[in-house]
């Protein structure tokens, strides 16, 4: 009986004083501690209805703490989305019946347990619709939240290559929005299926075209270190290059020399005395031995400078060649550098601006 007792205890009346075993139990009870009224089948049959009173308590016990953790749980999903929870004009009916039943005379645990089972029933109505949509819904709201974060990242460009899609999945979202916050589940789960499926096929796109733009950035900046790797080799290249012209022009500004012989070696050659065999007297003559040796060495060293002069001349074609060669070089290195520097500058302006 105190086993009995404890589980009455549960319950209150509209005094909110704990319920006290029923009359007509307690009075079967007393009649078996009597010796005239026992029997051993009386008592094992109140033994078994007993205990199985309790059982059906313990199980409307069990059944309590399930609803309410379901309702709960409803509730706090609602609470989420900003709603509050009611009950059903069943639910309230049925509720309204817990005192009467408690307060009967013959209050038995089959009696709360067919209350709570009712209950759970009537709550499992009211709640099974907004309980199956509310994953999806929170689904769905997350892809929304996606959504707004990557539109802040896409550029006005991007966003406007996408704009069609975003306002037809903008459309469906506000529109599970309204039909939720009204509580009209059963419509809220026929939008919610072809929101998903814009929305993740929209988060797809937009994802693909952030990555792209990240691959993109990524070949930028590998571009933007092999050109600042090779405007310093070009520079260097044509500072080489300025330097061999520089010792060329100096080389050029340098006119070759054009030396004339002084021909003035027969005025050093005298007269010779001979004497005439004929006449018998002496008279000068001219030393060609000396004038033929002096002209022959004059012209030996006039064929001499013209010989360095052509040399030097040729070495100046030569060179005046190389310069032009190089002058050449350097101007297409410049105009090489120049095209990679404007590149180089337009991919760091990109770049600064993506920070």
């Amino acid at each position: 009986m105190a086993s009995l007792e404890k589980v009455y205890g549960r319950y209150i009346d509209r005094q909110r004083d704990p319920i006290s075993i029923p009359s007509n139990i307690t009075r079967r009870y007393e009649s078996l501690l009597s010796v005239q009224g026992a029997t051993a089948e009386g008592s094992a049959r109140f033994i078994n209805e007993m205990q199985q009173n309790i059982a059906n308590f313990d199980k409307a016990q069990a059944i309590s703490f399930e609803s309410n953790e379901i309702y709960d749980w409803y509730k706090t999903q609602l609470l989420l989305l900003g709603l509050k929870a009611d009950t059903s004009a069943n639910m309230k009916a049925i509720d309204r019946t817990y005192v009467d039943i408690v307060e009967s005379e013959h209050f038995t645990g089959a009696d709360i347990l067919d209350f709570e089972q009712r209950y759970q029933v009537a709550l499992n109505n009211h709640t099974d619709d907004a309980i199956a949509v509310f994953e999806p819904l929170r689904a769905l709201q997350e892809i929304a939240y996606k959504i707004a974060l990557y539109s802040r990242e896409l550029t006005d460009d991007e966003k406007a290559a996408l704009a069609a899609e975003i306002n037809q999945f903008s459309i469906v979202f506000d529109e599970v929005e309204a039909l939720a916050t009204q509580q009209k589940w059963t419509k809220v789960s026929h939008k919610i299926p072809p929101g998903t499926s814009l929305g993740s096929q929209l988060t797809t796109k937009m994802q693909a075209t952030l990555d792209n733009r990240e691959n993109i950035r990524a070949d930028q900046i590998v571009r933007y270190r092999a050109l600042d790797t090779e405007l310093s080799g070009l520079k260097e290249e044509i500072e080489q290059l300025d330097d061999k012209l520089e010792g060329y022009e100096e080389e050029l500004r340098e006119p070759c020399q054009s030396v004339r012989v002084d021909y003035s070696c027969a005025s050093r050659c005298p007269d010779k005395r001979v004497r005439d065999i004929v006449l018998g007297y002496y008279k000068n003559v001219p030393d060609y031995k000396c004038l033929s040796h002096c002209d022959r060495a004059e012209r030996q060293k006039q064929a001499s400078y013209d010989e360095d002069e052509a040399y030097c001349t040729e070495e100046k074609e030569d060179l005046k060649a190389r310069y032009l060669r190089y002058g050449d070089d350097r101007n297409r290195l410049v105009d090489k550098f120049n095209g990679r520097l404007q590149e180089f500058r337009g991919l760091h302006e990109t770049l600064n601006e993506g920070l």
